[in-house]
């Protein structure tokens, strides 16, 4: 991820198109996590909250472990390059 070059500021474009191209980063690596909340519509923090814990509820108990498993792969391999780890 580039960073920005010193003298420039933050502004909404920029700001934007940040999130734009990170969004479309996480859609490649992860396409299976676009469809929890897709098209779904809130009006409070409430249901938003009702519905994430729904979703946490109907995963299998393999779905967590499989998560911190990769999790230590990642974290072994991040203290083995001395913090110089970025998945790709």
């Amino acid at each position: 991820m580039e960073f920005l070059t010193i003298g420039l500021t933050v502004n909404s474009d920029r700001h934007c198109a940040t999130l734009r191209s990170l969004k479309q980063r996480i859609r490649r690596i992860r396409p299976e996590r676009n469809t929890f909340l897709k098209c779904q519509h809130f009006s409070s923090d409430a249901e938003i909250e009702a519905a994430v814990r729904k979703w946490i509820s109907s995963q299998p108990a393999t779905f967590f472990m499989d998560g911190m498993n990769k999790w230590i792969e990642r974290f072994k391999k991040c203290v083995a390059l001395n913090g110089d780890y970025v998945e790709k």
